[in-house]
């Protein structure tokens, strides 16, 4: 037994350190660690977005990717199909939604809050016509707008006034989008022919 003992000091020696050494050392890390455990709920106390507020933005987080998803499909589609100006407006449209997003995620960063990146969902690839699509994309942009709607009751349900402008922004945008999305349909009701349709859609990058 002594040999044992002496056989592990000696290791211990070998380290440079004494076994008061790695005491004192095991003690700076649980106060480090405390501090780090202090200084999060600290942070989280001094955090400008609730919560229950953070939660609902990670999920429209989610909304606006999956968004992104679907029209990125619908692109995908109409090239597919040789509808070039169309699979051209429905890719910018992605990109506008991926931009969206961004806004969500900036603003929980900003606010002290925690950005949680969901699942997002499998976007529907087997589109039967262009009327279909447009429908669609008019059908999910009413969608998107409750969405926006109900993120703007809860801010006011938790007193929370900070993303006001943030979500005031979106509202506005929604009134554009379901405008533009119900042009391309009362335009393409105008025409008999698609690909003449598609001959006449444009749209560039803003």
């Amino acid at each position: 037994m002594r040999r044992n003992k002496s056989f592990i000091l000696l290791s211990v020696s070998l380290t440079g350190k004494s076994l008061w050494d790695f005491s004192n050392s095991s003690q700076k890390s649980k106060i480090r660690r405390k501090k780090i455990k202090n200084k999060i709920r600290i942070e989280k106390q001094l955090a400008l977005i609730s919560e229950e507020l953070n939660k609902a933005f990670n999920a429209q987080i989610k909304e606006e990717l999956d968004s992104g998803y679907l029209y990125l499909g619908m692109s995908i589609w109409l090239k597919e199909h040789n509808f070039e100006n169309l699979a051209n407006w429905y890719w910018i449209q992605a990109k506008e939604e991926f931009e969206h997003a961004e806004k969500f995620w900036k603003y929980i960063i900003e606010t002290g809050g925690t950005v949680e990146l969901l699942e997002l969902k499998k976007p529907k690839s087997d589109w039967k016509s262009v009327e279909e699509i447009l429908k669609a994309g008019l059908a999910h942009e009413q969608y998107i707008t409750n969405k926006i709607t109900e993120l703007w009751k809860l801010a006011e349900k938790l007193k929370e006034l900070q993303p006001r402008s943030l979500l005031q922004w979106f509202i506005n945008e929604q009134i554009e989008e379901e405008a533009n999305a119900t042009a391309l349909i009362e335009i393409h009701a105008a025409y008999k022919n698609d690909m003449l349709f598609d001959h006449h859609v444009h749209r560039e990058d803003d």
